[in-house]
């Protein structure tokens, strides 16, 4: 019973003492307006969630007929995505 009588006091001055020192606040967000524009943008790409161009896995990087070879066994593999091949022209800079 002593115990239950000297809690109660505590929890009271807890209590009060949070609402009492709360504060009040303004918040203003300054964003780029293109913000808006991107988050559309990103609910636009979301409707389509099976779209197989929005994200890329580089599975090889070398010759021709070993990236054939390579998108062949993925293909066996995972035959509901459908693997391509890109190829990058060298970017030959020789720093003149």
């Amino acid at each position: 019973m002593k115990t239950k009588l000297t809690l109660l006091p505590v929890l009271t001055l807890l209590l009060t003492s949070t609402i009492s020192f709360s504060q009040e606040g303004h918040v203003s967000l300054n964003q780029d307006q293109n913000i808006a524009v991107l988050l559309d943008l990103k609910k636009e790409m979301n409707k389509n969630e099976h779209d197989s161009d929005r994200y890329k896995i580089q599975i090889y990087s070398g010759n021709r007929s070993a990236a054939q070879n390579a998108k062949a066994d993925f293909n066996q593999s995972f035959s509901e995505w459908n693997p391509s091949i890109e190829y990058e022209t060298p970017n030959l800079n020789l720093g003149w």
